[in-house]
Protein backbone atom coordinates (compact mmCIF):
# COMPACT_ATOMS: atom_id res chain seq x y z
CA UNK A 1 0.00 0.00 0.00
CA UNK A 2 1.53 3.04 -1.53
CA UNK A 3 1.09 6.23 1.48
CA UNK A 4 0.98 9.58 0.36
CA UNK A 5 1.35 12.94 1.74
CA UNK A 6 -0.91 14.29 4.53
CA UNK A 7 -2.48 9.96 5.07
CA UNK A 8 -3.76 9.65 1.74
CA UNK A 9 -3.42 5.89 0.83
CA UNK A 10 -3.43 4.20 -2.47
CA UNK A 11 -3.06 0.64 -3.61
CA UNK A 12 -1.44 0.52 -7.44
CA UNK A 13 -1.68 4.15 -8.97
CA UNK A 14 -4.18 7.62 -8.57
CA UNK A 15 -6.18 8.02 -11.33
CA UNK A 16 -5.09 10.97 -13.84
CA UNK A 17 -7.43 13.08 -12.36
CA UNK A 18 -6.33 12.64 -8.64
CA UNK A 19 -2.58 13.28 -9.71
CA UNK A 20 -3.40 16.57 -10.80
CA UNK A 21 -5.73 17.20 -8.10
CA UNK A 22 -2.91 16.50 -5.49
CA UNK A 23 -0.41 18.71 -7.34
CA UNK A 24 -3.10 22.01 -7.06
CA UNK A 25 -3.06 21.63 -10.92
CA UNK A 26 -7.14 20.76 -10.63
CA UNK A 27 -9.17 23.91 -11.35
CA UNK A 28 -12.84 22.78 -9.73
CA UNK A 29 -15.85 23.41 -11.93
CA UNK A 30 -19.13 23.39 -10.35
CA UNK A 31 -21.31 22.45 -12.86
CA UNK A 32 -24.80 23.17 -10.88
CA UNK A 33 -26.21 22.31 -7.63
CA UNK A 34 -29.37 20.82 -9.57
CA UNK A 35 -29.48 16.97 -8.31
CA UNK A 36 -31.84 14.08 -7.61
CA UNK A 37 -29.81 12.08 -5.75
CA UNK A 38 -30.77 13.20 -2.06
CA UNK A 39 -27.82 11.97 -0.93
CA UNK A 40 -28.30 12.53 3.76
CA UNK A 41 -24.29 13.00 3.31
CA UNK A 42 -24.11 15.79 0.91
CA UNK A 43 -21.96 18.90 2.12
CA UNK A 44 -23.00 21.08 -1.05
CA UNK A 45 -23.72 24.71 0.75
CA UNK A 46 -27.84 26.14 0.36
CA UNK A 47 -25.51 28.90 -1.09
CA UNK A 48 -25.30 26.34 -4.04
CA UNK A 49 -27.54 23.70 -3.84
CA UNK A 50 -30.18 23.15 -6.06
CA UNK A 51 -29.26 26.26 -7.98
CA UNK A 52 -28.21 26.26 -11.51
CA UNK A 53 -25.14 28.62 -11.21
CA UNK A 54 -21.73 27.36 -12.17
CA UNK A 55 -18.64 28.37 -10.30
CA UNK A 56 -14.78 27.81 -11.25
CA UNK A 57 -13.48 26.92 -7.78
CA UNK A 58 -14.66 30.24 -5.95
CA UNK A 59 -15.61 32.09 -8.17
CA UNK A 60 -18.95 32.62 -9.91
CA UNK A 61 -18.77 31.92 -13.68
CA UNK A 62 -21.50 33.55 -16.75
CA UNK A 63 -19.07 33.02 -19.56
CA UNK A 64 -16.55 30.52 -20.81
CA UNK A 65 -14.08 33.53 -20.80
CA UNK A 66 -14.40 33.56 -17.06
CA UNK A 67 -13.60 30.09 -17.14
CA UNK A 68 -10.52 30.51 -18.78
CA UNK A 69 -9.28 33.41 -16.82
CA UNK A 70 -9.73 31.12 -13.67
CA UNK A 71 -7.98 28.49 -15.30
CA UNK A 72 -5.08 30.41 -16.27
CA UNK A 73 -4.69 32.72 -12.99
CA UNK A 74 -4.70 28.72 -11.36
CA UNK A 75 -1.88 27.30 -13.79
CA UNK A 76 -4.42 23.92 -14.30
CA UNK A 77 -3.59 21.10 -16.37
CA UNK A 78 -6.74 19.16 -15.75
CA UNK A 79 -10.43 20.03 -14.33
CA UNK A 80 -13.35 18.13 -12.37
CA UNK A 81 -16.69 18.48 -13.58
CA UNK A 82 -18.73 17.95 -10.39
CA UNK A 83 -21.97 19.44 -8.48
CA UNK A 84 -25.23 18.58 -7.72
CA UNK A 85 -25.34 16.03 -10.71
CA UNK A 86 -23.43 16.95 -13.71
CA UNK A 87 -25.58 15.27 -15.58
CA UNK A 88 -28.46 17.24 -15.60
CA UNK A 89 -26.68 20.04 -17.39
CA UNK A 90 -24.81 17.53 -19.76
CA UNK A 91 -24.97 19.88 -22.80
CA UNK A 92 -23.19 22.66 -20.73
CA UNK A 93 -20.76 19.50 -19.30
CA UNK A 94 -20.18 19.12 -23.54
CA UNK A 95 -19.88 22.59 -23.97
CA UNK A 96 -17.08 23.67 -21.09
CA UNK A 97 -15.35 20.53 -21.97
CA UNK A 98 -15.28 20.82 -25.73
CA UNK A 99 -14.08 24.73 -25.27
CA UNK A 100 -11.16 23.53 -22.64
CA UNK A 101 -9.59 21.09 -25.10
CA UNK A 102 -9.97 24.05 -28.05
CA UNK A 103 -8.23 26.49 -25.76
CA UNK A 104 -5.88 24.26 -23.82
CA UNK A 105 -4.96 21.19 -26.16
CA UNK A 106 -6.24 17.63 -25.60
CA UNK A 107 -4.13 16.53 -23.07
CA UNK A 108 -6.13 19.34 -20.44
CA UNK A 109 -7.58 16.31 -18.19
CA UNK A 110 -11.19 17.11 -17.71
CA UNK A 111 -13.17 13.95 -14.74
CA UNK A 112 -16.47 14.40 -13.99
CA UNK A 113 -18.46 13.10 -10.81
CA UNK A 114 -22.37 11.94 -10.89
CA UNK A 115 -24.60 9.06 -9.86
CA UNK A 116 -25.08 7.82 -12.86
CA UNK A 117 -28.90 8.14 -13.00
CA UNK A 118 -29.30 10.80 -15.08
CA UNK A 119 -27.06 9.49 -17.64
CA UNK A 120 -28.37 7.50 -21.11
CA UNK A 121 -26.02 5.83 -23.87
CA UNK A 122 -26.73 9.02 -26.16
CA UNK A 123 -25.71 10.65 -23.31
CA UNK A 124 -22.65 8.62 -22.45
CA UNK A 125 -21.06 8.61 -26.02
CA UNK A 126 -21.44 12.03 -26.89
CA UNK A 127 -19.47 13.36 -23.18
CA UNK A 128 -17.14 10.42 -24.23
CA UNK A 129 -16.18 12.25 -26.95
CA UNK A 130 -14.35 15.22 -24.64
CA UNK A 131 -14.15 14.10 -21.03
CA UNK A 132 -11.28 11.96 -20.03
CA UNK A 133 -12.63 10.32 -16.53
CA UNK A 134 -16.53 9.56 -14.93
CA UNK A 135 -16.56 8.82 -11.74
CA UNK A 136 -19.74 7.23 -10.71
CA UNK A 137 -21.37 7.59 -7.25
CA UNK A 138 -24.10 4.71 -7.30
CA UNK A 139 -26.78 4.54 -4.84
CA UNK A 140 -29.16 1.67 -6.07
CA UNK A 141 -28.83 -1.04 -8.92
CA UNK A 142 -30.43 1.25 -11.61
CA UNK A 143 -27.21 3.30 -11.15
CA UNK A 144 -24.77 -0.20 -11.34
CA UNK A 145 -26.65 -0.48 -14.58
CA UNK A 146 -26.12 3.54 -16.26
CA UNK A 147 -22.13 2.83 -15.20
CA UNK A 148 -21.98 -0.51 -16.59
CA UNK A 149 -23.45 1.17 -19.89
CA UNK A 150 -20.78 3.71 -20.07
CA UNK A 151 -18.40 1.51 -20.02
CA UNK A 152 -19.32 0.83 -23.77
CA UNK A 153 -16.95 4.44 -24.58
CA UNK A 154 -13.58 5.07 -24.66
CA UNK A 155 -13.09 7.13 -21.02
CA UNK A 156 -11.86 6.20 -17.76
CA UNK A 157 -14.11 5.03 -15.17
CA UNK A 158 -14.14 4.67 -11.53
CA UNK A 159 -16.19 4.83 -8.43
CA UNK A 160 -15.76 7.37 -5.71
CA UNK A 161 -18.04 7.37 -2.29
CA UNK A 162 -17.77 9.01 0.54
CA UNK A 163 -16.23 5.95 3.58
CA UNK A 164 -19.42 5.83 5.66
CA UNK A 165 -18.75 3.78 8.71
CA UNK A 166 -20.33 0.15 7.93
CA UNK A 167 -21.03 0.38 4.25
CA UNK A 168 -18.44 -2.53 4.05
CA UNK A 169 -21.37 -4.68 5.60
CA UNK A 170 -24.00 -4.07 3.22
CA UNK A 171 -24.36 -6.41 0.31
CA UNK A 172 -25.43 -3.47 -2.11
CA UNK A 173 -22.39 -2.21 -1.88
CA UNK A 174 -20.67 -5.64 -2.08
CA UNK A 175 -22.78 -6.02 -5.26
CA UNK A 176 -21.88 -3.37 -7.11
CA UNK A 177 -18.22 -3.78 -6.69
CA UNK A 178 -18.18 -7.03 -7.61
CA UNK A 179 -20.65 -5.86 -10.92
CA UNK A 180 -18.24 -3.25 -11.27
CA UNK A 181 -14.97 -5.43 -11.26
CA UNK A 182 -16.51 -8.32 -13.60
CA UNK A 183 -17.75 -5.26 -15.77
CA UNK A 184 -13.98 -3.41 -16.33
CA UNK A 185 -12.71 -6.78 -17.04
CA UNK A 186 -14.72 -7.46 -19.67
CA UNK A 187 -14.71 -3.81 -21.68
CA UNK A 188 -10.59 -3.87 -20.73
CA UNK A 189 -11.09 0.23 -19.46
CA UNK A 190 -7.62 1.56 -19.17
CA UNK A 191 -7.68 2.06 -15.64
CA UNK A 192 -10.11 1.06 -13.65
CA UNK A 193 -10.04 2.40 -9.50
CA UNK A 194 -12.00 3.26 -6.90
CA UNK A 195 -11.64 6.40 -4.85
CA UNK A 196 -13.28 6.66 -0.91
CA UNK A 197 -13.38 10.10 0.61
CA UNK A 198 -13.42 10.76 4.43
CA UNK A 199 -16.48 11.21 5.41
CA UNK A 200 -16.60 15.04 6.43
CA UNK A 201 -19.20 17.19 8.72
CA UNK A 202 -20.87 20.42 6.68
CA UNK A 203 -23.60 22.79 7.83
CA UNK A 204 -25.82 21.12 5.58
CA UNK A 205 -25.44 17.50 6.33
CA UNK A 206 -24.59 17.89 9.92
CA UNK A 207 -28.16 16.94 11.16
CA UNK A 208 -28.95 13.73 9.32
CA UNK A 209 -25.25 12.62 10.19
CA UNK A 210 -25.82 12.80 13.65
CA UNK A 211 -29.53 11.20 13.48
CA UNK A 212 -27.93 8.17 11.66
CA UNK A 213 -25.35 7.98 14.85
CA UNK A 214 -22.44 9.68 12.96
CA UNK A 215 -20.29 11.37 15.48
CA UNK A 216 -17.37 13.63 14.84
CA UNK A 217 -13.45 12.96 15.80
CA UNK A 218 -13.12 15.28 17.92
CA UNK A 219 -15.40 16.62 20.85
CA UNK A 220 -15.17 20.32 20.68
CA UNK A 221 -15.58 20.83 16.87
CA UNK A 222 -18.08 19.57 14.94
CA UNK A 223 -18.44 21.55 11.54
CA UNK A 224 -15.19 20.94 9.16
CA UNK A 225 -14.05 18.02 10.81
CA UNK A 226 -14.69 14.05 9.78
CA UNK A 227 -16.92 11.49 10.93
CA UNK A 228 -15.43 9.03 13.92
CA UNK A 229 -14.42 5.66 11.99
CA UNK A 230 -14.42 7.21 8.39
CA UNK A 231 -10.59 6.43 7.88
CA UNK A 232 -11.24 2.92 9.52
CA UNK A 233 -13.61 2.32 7.13
CA UNK A 234 -11.87 3.03 3.94
CA UNK A 235 -8.75 0.99 5.23
CA UNK A 236 -11.30 -1.84 5.13
CA UNK A 237 -12.50 -1.14 1.95
CA UNK A 238 -8.90 -1.13 0.46
CA UNK A 239 -8.48 -4.33 2.04
CA UNK A 240 -11.39 -5.70 1.21
CA UNK A 241 -10.73 -4.71 -2.78
CA UNK A 242 -7.21 -5.36 -3.37
CA UNK A 243 -7.63 -9.27 -1.67
CA UNK A 244 -10.34 -9.46 -3.92
CA UNK A 245 -9.37 -7.14 -7.16
CA UNK A 246 -5.95 -6.67 -6.82
CA UNK A 247 -6.36 -5.33 -10.49
CA UNK A 248 -8.25 -2.18 -8.86
CA UNK A 249 -6.67 0.72 -7.73
CA UNK A 250 -8.11 2.22 -4.28
CA UNK A 251 -6.85 5.35 -3.35
CA UNK A 252 -8.11 6.76 0.50
CA UNK A 253 -8.57 10.81 0.18
CA UNK A 254 -8.44 11.99 4.01
CA UNK A 255 -10.02 15.48 5.06
CA UNK A 256 -6.12 16.35 5.75
CA UNK A 257 -5.49 15.72 2.15
CA UNK A 258 -8.00 18.28 0.52
CA UNK A 259 -7.54 20.75 3.17
CA UNK A 260 -3.88 20.71 3.88
CA UNK A 261 -2.32 19.74 0.45
CA UNK A 262 -4.31 19.76 -2.61
CA UNK A 263 -6.72 23.43 -1.49
CA UNK A 264 -3.19 25.13 -0.65
CA UNK A 265 -1.09 24.24 -3.48
CA UNK A 266 -3.88 25.43 -5.62
CA UNK A 267 -3.86 28.57 -3.92
CA UNK A 268 -0.38 29.25 -4.33
CA UNK A 269 -0.46 28.72 -8.09
CA UNK A 270 -2.92 31.30 -8.24
CA UNK A 271 -1.52 33.61 -5.77
CA UNK A 272 1.59 33.73 -8.01
CA UNK A 273 -0.78 35.14 -10.66
CA UNK A 274 -2.51 37.77 -8.45
CA UNK A 275 0.21 39.13 -6.54
CA UNK A 276 0.93 42.75 -6.33
CA UNK A 277 4.51 44.05 -6.34
CA UNK A 278 3.77 44.61 -2.53
CA UNK A 279 2.19 41.28 -1.57
CA UNK A 280 4.26 38.53 -0.29
CA UNK A 281 2.89 34.87 -0.66
CA UNK A 282 3.14 32.03 2.37
CA UNK A 283 5.13 30.01 0.32
CA UNK A 284 6.21 26.92 3.71
CA UNK A 285 4.00 24.70 5.39
CA UNK A 286 2.05 26.24 8.35
CA UNK A 287 0.17 23.79 10.84
CA UNK A 288 -1.43 21.44 8.49
CA UNK A 289 -1.07 23.53 5.29
CA UNK A 290 -3.96 26.29 5.24
CA UNK A 291 -1.65 29.12 5.78
CA UNK A 292 0.30 28.11 2.07
CA UNK A 293 -0.45 30.00 -0.93
CA UNK A 294 -1.97 32.95 1.18
CA UNK A 295 -1.49 36.72 0.82
CA UNK A 296 0.05 39.04 2.91
CA UNK A 297 -0.57 43.13 2.70
CA UNK A 298 -0.18 45.79 4.19
CA UNK A 299 -2.94 47.77 4.51
CA UNK A 300 -4.30 51.35 5.59
CA UNK A 301 -8.00 52.17 5.84
CA UNK A 302 -9.63 55.02 7.67
CA UNK A 303 -11.37 55.10 11.18
CA UNK A 304 -14.21 56.62 10.84
CA UNK A 305 -15.79 54.38 7.76
CA UNK A 306 -17.58 58.20 7.66
CA UNK A 307 -17.36 58.70 3.27
CA UNK A 308 -19.37 61.28 3.21
CA UNK A 309 -16.77 63.35 3.92
CA UNK A 310 -15.80 62.79 0.01
CA UNK A 311 -15.55 59.89 -2.26
CA UNK A 312 -13.51 57.60 -1.19
CA UNK A 313 -11.76 57.20 -4.34
CA UNK A 314 -10.53 60.88 -3.86
CA UNK A 315 -9.81 60.22 -0.37
CA UNK A 316 -7.48 57.31 -0.90
CA UNK A 317 -5.53 59.06 -4.00
CA UNK A 318 -4.57 62.41 -1.97
CA UNK A 319 -3.65 59.69 1.14
CA UNK A 320 -1.13 57.96 -1.36
CA UNK A 321 0.10 61.03 -3.30
CA UNK A 322 1.09 61.91 0.62
CA UNK A 323 2.47 58.93 1.69
CA UNK A 324 4.69 58.89 -1.28
CA UNK A 325 5.98 61.79 -0.96
CA UNK A 326 6.33 62.09 2.85
CA UNK A 327 8.10 58.15 2.76
CA UNK A 328 9.34 57.92 -0.32
CA UNK A 329 7.22 54.60 -0.99
CA UNK A 330 8.25 53.73 -4.94
CA UNK A 331 4.91 53.76 -6.62
CA UNK A 332 4.72 50.01 -7.79
CA UNK A 333 4.78 49.48 -4.01
CA UNK A 334 1.48 51.29 -2.85
CA UNK A 335 -2.09 50.97 -5.06
CA UNK A 336 -5.66 51.90 -4.01
CA UNK A 337 -8.02 48.79 -3.21
CA UNK A 338 -11.59 50.35 -4.07
CA UNK A 339 -13.18 46.70 -3.74
CA UNK A 340 -11.72 47.10 0.27
CA UNK A 341 -11.64 50.79 0.80
CA UNK A 342 -8.14 51.12 1.50
CA UNK A 343 -4.47 50.97 0.53
CA UNK A 344 -2.09 48.23 -0.45
CA UNK A 345 1.46 48.49 0.17
CA UNK A 346 4.27 46.34 1.79
CA UNK A 347 3.65 44.68 5.50
CA UNK A 348 7.25 45.01 6.11
CA UNK A 349 7.19 48.60 5.41
CA UNK A 350 4.29 49.10 7.31
CA UNK A 351 5.55 47.15 10.59
CA UNK A 352 8.46 49.90 10.59
CA UNK A 353 6.86 53.27 9.95
CA UNK A 354 3.71 52.60 11.79
CA UNK A 355 4.09 55.00 14.62
CA UNK A 356 5.42 57.62 12.06
CA UNK A 357 2.54 56.99 9.95
CA UNK A 358 -0.14 57.21 12.76
CA UNK A 359 1.65 60.30 14.56
CA UNK A 360 0.75 62.37 10.82
CA UNK A 361 -2.06 60.62 9.81
CA UNK A 362 -4.15 59.64 13.27
CA UNK A 363 -7.39 59.01 11.23
CA UNK A 364 -5.73 55.62 9.52
CA UNK A 365 -5.51 52.52 10.86
CA UNK A 366 -2.73 50.59 9.96
CA UNK A 367 -1.87 46.75 9.79
CA UNK A 368 -1.28 43.73 7.97
CA UNK A 369 -3.45 40.99 6.42
CA UNK A 370 -3.17 37.93 5.72
CA UNK A 371 -5.83 37.30 2.39
CA UNK A 372 -6.96 34.22 0.43
CA UNK A 373 -5.80 34.84 -3.28
CA UNK A 374 -9.08 33.68 -4.66
CA UNK A 375 -11.80 35.76 -6.20
CA UNK A 376 -13.73 37.07 -2.90
CA UNK A 377 -10.88 37.73 -1.04
CA UNK A 378 -11.70 36.34 2.29
CA UNK A 379 -9.77 37.43 4.55
CA UNK A 380 -8.45 35.08 7.60
CA UNK A 381 -6.34 37.21 9.54
CA UNK A 382 -5.76 40.91 10.91
CA UNK A 383 -2.92 42.33 12.65
CA UNK A 384 -2.55 45.87 14.01
CA UNK A 385 0.16 47.57 13.83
Amino acid sequence: MDSIPRGSKCTGNLSPGCKSCHQGRSTVIFITGRCNATCFYCPVGMTRMFKNQAYANEKPINRIEELFEEIIMCKSKAASFTGGDPLLEHEKCHDYAQALKNKFGSDFYIHLYTPGREGSPEIFEKLSEVIDEIRFHPKNPDDVLKMQEAMKYDWNIGIEIPATPGIIKQNFFRNYVNDYAKSVQNYEKKFPFFNLNELEISERNFNKLFKRGFISDQDDNLIGISVEGSSDEALKIMDYIQTLYPFISVHFCPASQKDGIQLPNRLLHRAHSVMLPSDFVIKDWSGIGQSRGLLIRGVLRFKDNDYSKGNIENRLKKLKERLITQFEIPLDQISIDLKKQQLLTRADFLEEFADEIKNSFPNLIVGMVEEYPTDERLQTSFYSF
